[in-house]
């Protein structure tokens, strides 16, 4: 992970099968188009499902523990 211009990232890496199943799994499950007016491209919406994936897991807890402290989102 780099992070970019005005803290936006680039992403990149070569994946295991077993993990890249994972994550087209996660992805396409949190990408599906919201109806007939959803405009947004494959990427911007695999974009988002990842962003989605991301928020739940923190906001589920399992993560592990950082200086004795739950993560957050910073």
């Amino acid at each position: 992970m780099e992070t970019t211009f005005a803290g936006a990232g680039v992403l990149t890496g070569n994946l295991t099968p077993e993990c890249a199943a994972l994550v087209t799994t996660v992805l396409e499950s949190l990408s599906a188009p919201q109806g007939a007016e959803d405009t947004r491209t494959r990427d911007q919406r695999f974009h988002d499902g990842l962003q989605e994936a991301m928020r739940r897991l923190v906001a589920a807890g399992l993560l592990p523990e950082r200086a004795g402290q739950p993560v957050k989102m910073s």
